[in-house]
């Protein structure tokens, strides 16, 4: 199975996955993105701390970028709302 990392942005910091997770492709990493993105957001929300652009970058075993799931002010609302599918 592929191994997928799931870095954060927020802002101009980056805080690196070290650990990742096996996936059977990127449309299953990619929800799991989508639900690391929602937890984040609800958490830093919480405390008020969103920067106004947040993304968890998800990477390859290769450590090459092959997508980015955006969280930004304006598109969190979305991801909460359950607006944007995520793979069963």
């Amino acid at each position: 199975m592929p191994h997928f990392f799931f870095h954060i942005r927020d802002g101009k910091s980056l805080l690196p996955d070290d650990i990742g997770g096996e996936f059977k492709d990127l449309s299953e990493a990619r929800g799991e993105a989508v639900n690391l993105a929602k937890c984040s957001r609800r958490d830093m929300g919480d405390i008020g701390e969103a920067a106004d652009y947040q993304a968890v970058e998800i990477c390859d075993e290769h450590g090459n970028l092959v997508d980015i799931v955006e969280f930004s002010n304006t598109s969190i609302d979305a991801l909460l709302d359950g607006a944007v599918e995520t793979p069963d």
